[in-house]
């Protein structure tokens, strides 16, 4: 699967806790995902670096980057950990760890450390059927 595809089931699978998720769409998605990000924070940097160009009093800047980083947040960060929670528990279950270890994602410190170490864990191919 590729980038795109993988970014566009990262947010389409949102409610999907079932099934696995590859290591190439975790990191796709994941990638995305971070590049986006870091394009807003980004963005909100060099609204802070043009108040210092633009000579805008401090109390209107606080208005202006208060009322972008609350749109910034609401629109696109918050929203985006519920499928990217969901897509950690498909990732360890793909990675025969129990999905329980998702909930580590929710550290702040450490939920980005266990994203990556989550990468590097191979699949685990499917049970072979049971012959009957």
């Amino acid at each position: 699967m590729g980038p795109i595809q993988s970014y566009r089931s990262f947010w389409r699978l949102s409610f999907q806790l079932g099934g696995r998720t590859s290591r190439s769409e975790y990191f796709f998605a994941i990638a995305i995902q971070t590049l986006i990000m870091v394009g807003c924070v980004s963005f909100l940097f060099a609204l802070a670096s043009w108040q210092y160009n633009w000579n805008i009093p401090i109390k209107d800047y606080r208005k202006v980057s208060g009322v972008v980083n609350v749109v910034v947040m609401t629109i696109f960060a918050i929203p985006s950990y519920i499928p990217m929670f969901s897509m950690m528990i498909r990732r360890t279950r793909d990675a025969g760890l129990p999905p329980s270890l998702a909930a580590i994602s929710l550290i702040p410190t450490f939920g980005y450390l266990w994203m990556l170490i989550l990468y590097f864990v191979p699949s685990k191919d499917p049970l072979p059927p049971a012959n009957i």
